[in-house]
């Protein structure tokens, strides 16, 4: 791969972003490419650096990196301004790193690869408005909507139910043909 690859996966709460997410993740995992995952919350952080935590404590307390060792590995918190897009953060995140999936949106303007999850089709409009996302930008629609989407809310946008292996697979086929498209010397 010529460059890190952004795919952003949109939605509301409980539209099934974390589950698009696995399942790209996992499949990309699969075929050899090293992926890096960015989430937005909007709420407060990781439980593991939740108030009534000592990684928040020592925060709280004034230090500008906190480091946690823990059982599953080591998590490092670092307070700074949020990042006006993803591509800011890709410094962050190995130089290996072939793809970057971002589950909520940091840049609504930043031209890269959306799969929209919706809850049920008549979720569109507001998802669109709530994330900031012109329908333009929409690549796939996936989550619970996916098992009832009407083709004709966003023409030519097709609609993947991740549960599902083979459209899982169908999925991830085309972000990476959209990804050799763009690798492609102009």
């Amino acid at each position: 791969m010529e460059q890190l690859h952004l795919v952003t996966i949109a939605g509301l709460k409980r539209s099934g972003k974390t589950t698009v997410v696995e399942a790209i993740v996992s499949e990309l995992h699969l075929r050899g490419y090293r992926v890096g995952t960015v989430k937005t919350m909007r709420q407060h952080a990781d439980p593991l650096n939740a108030p009534d935590t000592d990684t928040h404590r020592h925060g709280e307390a004034g230090a500008s990196v906190v480091v946690a060792i823990h059982a599953d590995g080591t998590s490092r918190f670092e307070r700074c301004p949020p990042p006006s897009s993803v591509r800011e953060l890709s410094g962050l995140f190995p130089r290996d790193i072939d793809v970057l999936v971002s589950e909520g949106v940091i840049d609504p303007s930043d031209p890269h690869m959306v799969v929209l999850c919706l809850k049920e089709p008549s979720a569109l409009e507001e998802t669109l408005a709530t994330r900031r996302l012109s329908a333009r930008l929409v690549l796939a629609v996936s989550g619970p909507a996916a098992a009832s989407w009407d083709p004709a809310l966003l023409p030519g946008t097709p609609s993947f139910d991740v549960t599902n292996a083979a459209q899982k697979k169908a999925l991830v086929d085309m972000l990476l043909g959209k990804i050799r498209e763009a690798d492609k010397p102009q």
